[in-house]
């Protein structure tokens, strides 16, 4: 029934991204990178702050973000909030950049909201460099924020972990597309 539902959602999707792209002419591109805009759309504003309550809402109810792939992340934290120490005393198969700033904020709030916290604010720091790289492809505003809204419910994962924030696949990229 899952696979089901997916692949009919799938086929809407098709439909709506084809529908999106038919709507622009094709024509040589005189510029590679269009202008980007830093201040976000209401489009944009909608779709964080939908993410920031859809997150508090499972958070209250869950009372954590202990499933999925969330739950290495805050074992490697509870372990260092112990006192182990990252790569010597436990083994963690990432960079330092996706636990320490959530092991310094569990100081203030402890592990889980800290995890809590600093997940979200990578989830939403990605989203918004996914919308600064859609706007340097798109030149149009409106195309833009569509496609925007359409990738970012679309590649939403409920894994909670910080493999899949947008921010870690799109930050290198974005890095190498800047340079």
């Amino acid at each position: 029934a899952a696979y089901l539902l997916y692949a009919g959602l799938l086929v809407l999707a098709g439909l709506a991204l084809a529908r999106l792209l038919q709507q622009a002419p094709i024509e040589v591109a005189a510029v590679i990178v269009n202008a980007v805009r830093l201040n976000p759309t209401p489009a944009v504003w909608a779709v964080l702050c939908g993410q920031v309550v859809l997150f508090s809402v499972l958070f209250l109810v869950r009372g954590s973000f202990v499933f999925g792939d969330g739950l290495y992340f805050q074992h490697i934290l509870a372990r260092m909030a112990s006192g182990a120490v990252l790569y010597r005393d436990v083994n963690f198969l990432y960079g330092p950049a996706m636990v320490y700033p959530a092991f310094w904020l569990s100081r203030a709030v402890g592990v889980t909201l800290a995890y809590a916290v600093y997940y979200v604010a990578m989830y939403l720091a990605g989203l918004y460099l996914l919308w600064l790289c859609i706007q340097a492809v798109v030149g149009r505003r409106q195309g833009a924020d569509r496609l925007f809204v359409l990738l970012s419910v679309g590649l939403f994962n409920l894994l909670l972990g910080m493999n899949y924030v947008f921010l870690r696949h799109l930050l290198p990229m974005a890095a190498l597309l800047l340079a």
